[in-house]
């Protein structure tokens, strides 16, 4: 009798943590459903190639009509391709420690020259377009950054914005020459003590800008976004379409310690943004990891604007990775995996 109310107590703490962890509301946050977009588009892709095949791309971003296409399995890794003619007019660069070589690529979010962040190294190489173009990419500049960082570099005003990963802010701010200058953001808060360890794993987070004063903070495990401004304050909390945060728990095995997630209470939640002047974009997938038709990648996306309003809900019939939004061609271009990976097109 004693072992079984035991167990009934057991589960009953168990279905509670799973109840309450899909039903926590955030101070300060405006939730919303999938309903309440003022507009929903249902998007068919089709794949998108250019003059010459490229492989295994991995991120993309817009300069104009130029598509920058990220392939780090390439002798040369970064290319640029006209998206109204398909043809590849520059490719650069190669994986390596050497000149004009970089370890681990990301773009950063800069039209007016090639900003290319090396995530292993923490630098930022920057060439202006027509270099690019032309070949000319020893004229490159490259600023190391004062403190080490494997996320994303995005750009926020004249300064650079990278992850902390640290608990007790979000982000290091830079200046051109690669020195701290600010720290700021925080995280959300959660009803119950957690571990700072826990708390970075609960709130990892995809990130993008206006590459002016905004910042939009879209949580990968919770379905979460925050907007900053330029020094890290909350103008805008978003809470939706669905309502749950991932729980993570800490263990050790032998000299290592980990943040587990808790069984059967992990979501996946925002996955990639795209920053532009007037909003920004944010690819979304709700799907518990436990599901079992789990599919890797996301079929929903949404827009919002930099003050919080909520746009357009597209639902894709692909799921997709990595995106970029041509805004003059009202196209859309992303990373899809299946049957194989490659470069998926959609008009909206």
């Amino acid at each position: 009798m004693k072992r079984a109310m035991l167990l009934l107590v057991g589960v009953g703490l168990l279905l509670a943590c799973s109840e309450t962890n899909r039903n926590y509301v955030y101070k300060e946050a405006a939730r919303f459903g999938y309903e309440d977009f003022p507009e929903k588009k249902e998007l068919k892709g089709s794949s998108w190639e250019a003059d010459s095949a490229m492989l295994f791309p991995t991120r993309l971003q817009m300069y104009d009509t130029l598509l920058a296409v990220l392939t780090p399995k390439e002798d040369k890794i970064l290319h640029l391709v006209d998206v109204n003619s398909g043809k590849r007019v520059a490719s650069q660069l190669s994986i390596g420690q050497g000149p004009n070589e970089v370890l681990y690529p990301g773009l950063v979010n800069m039209q007016k020259e090639i900003r290319l962040a090396d995530l292993m190294a923490s630098t930022v190489w920057t060439c202006g377009m027509q270099d690019f173009l032309q070949g000319n990419v020893e004229n490159a500049r490259k600023t190391a950054l004062a403190h080490r960082t494997t996320g994303e570099i995005q750009m926020l005003g004249n300064h650079y914005i990278a992850p902390s990963y640290r608990d007790d802010f979000l982000f290091y701010v830079f200046d051109e020459d690669g020195s701290v200058v600010d720290s700021i953001g925080e995280y959300p808060e959660w009803k119950e003590v957690v571990t700072p360890m826990e708390k970075r794993a609960m709130y990892e987070f995809a990130f993008t800008t206006n590459a002016d004063d905004r910042i939009a903070v879209c949580y990968n495990w919770a379905s979460l976004i925050d907007i900053l401004d330029d020094k890290g304050r909350l103008c805008h909390r978003l809470q939706g379409p669905q309502c749950f945060t991932s729980l993570f728990k800490e263990e050790r095995n032998g000299r290592v310690v980990v943040a587990m997630s808790v069984k059967d209470n992990r979501w996946d939640a925002y996955v990639a943004s795209v920053g532009c002047a007037d909003g920004f974009w944010v690819s979304y997938s709700g799907q518990p990891e436990y599901a079992p038709d789990y599919e890797a990648g996301c079929r929903d996306l949404f827009s919002f604007g930099w003050d919080g309003s909520l746009r357009t809900h597209y639902h894709l019939d692909k799921a997709i990775g990595s995106f970029a939004v041509d805004e003059v061609n009202r196209k859309i271009y992303a990373v899809c995996e299946q049957p194989d990976v490659h470069i998926e097109e959609f008009g909206y």
